[in-house]
């Protein structure tokens, strides 16, 4: 289980002993590492990290939160030396009751800049699990992240039930610099958000169908699709030809395979060789957690099913090999191999050794053929021939339960990878070594 909630329970799951269920839905004994045993902790609380962003000359920045049974405070950590050592960043005014976020601007005169912003979920853990969020200030630093002061909002936010999803991705819709981002409301329905001016004015739009977000991507001229699900546990796609001004609904098409059209849950991927891929991100069946893939050869306007893995689990990330495969990995282990168009799919016979309580979370694809398989309970595998094998590496971290589901990498060889739990870990060879990070002080200090 990732996102807000599940950091706010992990402090009472620390306390006591209980029961929980595993990422596949199996059921295990929850065992929360320590706060000695965690890199990442202020005070006595472990820090649970909801994004990181790697920057140039080695700076990289991680927000969250910091929390225990009675108060709940945003935190972001910066590091100068390529996430060995961090320190807690000074934030005015204090985020406290906040969960924040990283916000990279990616377009306009502002394009580069990193913001924090979060929702409001409360000072400690009885008041932080409600049924709606409202959002928070944002915050700017002038010194790479070492501090950050309150500035004025960038993104009109509703307010969430879902703010495991943090602060919505922004993509950049066309050469013009047009941003667009897509956020829950309430619950539904689902709110575009789109500004063609560097976001000094947005204009709102919305999804009526749509109750949750998936996932949004943009071909950088002008098409973007957005995936989300409707109040009725139905999947639904939907499409823009002009960099997000107008949308319209997709036709998903299953082949009469299935009774209904589509997963409740759809994630969208586009790769480098323009192909429009969706594939569920939920566990369709009890006990059989399929793989199901979509394809669109139309930016999206329309979707054919591909095909369908049975029992492997549901995918977790994709990426392309060397011989411009596109490589997709299961949260079992399973790795799918699919041509640039994503038509065709084949079950590979390389396995990544896991179970239920070590499921992968996340993949990151690296340059040259490698790519790295990032468990929960801090297992990591490495592969350097596109996924066709697979070693495991040290991370240097506890086998405890812990999520671990956010990452950044710098382009160089560096990627950090973090999540609950207190638990960050970098490697500055592309994942062949690993070296816990560890907080060392404030950032005012250090200056």
């Amino acid at each position: 289980m990732a996102g807000i909630v599940s950091g706010l329970i992990s402090v009472a799951r620390g306390l006591i002993a209980v029961a929980a269920l595993g990422p596949t839905g199996c059921a295990m004994y929850f065992d929360p590492p320590s706060v000695a045993d965690a890199p990442m902790t202020v005070g006595d609380r472990k820090v649970v990290i909801e994004s990181l962003v790697c920057g140039a000359d080695g700076r990289v920045i991680a927000a969250g939160f910091a929390d225990s049974l009675t108060s709940l405070e945003g935190v972001v950590l910066y590091s100068g030396d390529r996430g060995s050592t961090w320190h807690q960043a000074a934030i005015e005014p204090r985020a406290v009751g906040i969960s924040l976020s990283t916000v990279e601007w990616p377009a306009g005169p502002e394009k580069g800049s990193t913001f924090v912003s979060g929702f409001r979920v409360g000072e400690n853990l009885l008041s932080g699990i409600r049924s709606s969020y409202p959002p928070g200030p944002w915050w700017s630093s002038a010194d790479g992240g070492r501090t950050w002061r309150s500035t004025t909002t960038r993104m009109p936010l509703p307010p969430t039930s879902d703010i495991g999803l943090g602060i919505p991705d922004l993509v950049v819709a066309d050469a013009a610099g047009t941003v667009v981002a897509a956020a829950g409301d309430r619950g539904g329905p689902l709110a575009v958000l789109r500004s063609t001016d560097g976001g000094k004015t947005w204009q709102r739009q919305t999804l009526s169908r749509l109750g949750h977000y998936g996932s949004i991507v943009s071909d950088g001229l002008g098409s973007l699709a957005l995936s989300g699900r409707s109040r009725h546990d139905a999947g639904v796609v939907y499409w823009s030809a002009d960099s997000g001004a107008t949308w319209s609904e997709s036709e998903i098409s299953t082949g009469g395979k299935f009774p209904f059209k589509a997963p409740a849950a759809l994630r969208l991927y586009r790769s480098p060789a323009g192909a429009l891929i969706a594939f569920n991100n939920d566990s369709i069946g009890k006990g059989r957690s399929p793989a199901w893939v979509f394809a669109s050869a139309d930016n999206g306007r329309s979707w054919s099913f591909v095909q369908g893995f049975d029992r492997v689990g549901r995918i977790v990330g994709l990426g392309i090999d060397r011989e411009d495969r596109i490589v997709a990995v299961t949260e079992w282990g399973h790795v799918l191999l699919g041509d640039r168009k994503g038509t065709t799919w084949a079950l590979s016979e390389a396995v990544i050794s896991v179970n239920p309580s070590t499921a992968v979370s996340q993949v990151i694809f690296g340059p040259d053929g490698v790519a790295l398989a990032v468990q929960y309970r801090g297992g990591i595998f490495r592969s350097t021939d596109g996924g066709q094998t697979w070693r495991g590496v040290d991370s240097g971290l506890p086998d405890r339960q812990f999520d671990l589901n956010r990452h950044c990498i710098d382009g160089m060889g560096l990627v950090v990878v973090a999540g609950g739990g207190g638990m960050l870990t970098r490697s500055t060879d592309w994942g062949a070594t690993w070296q816990p990070g560890r907080i060392v002080g404030s950032a005012d200090a250090s200056r």
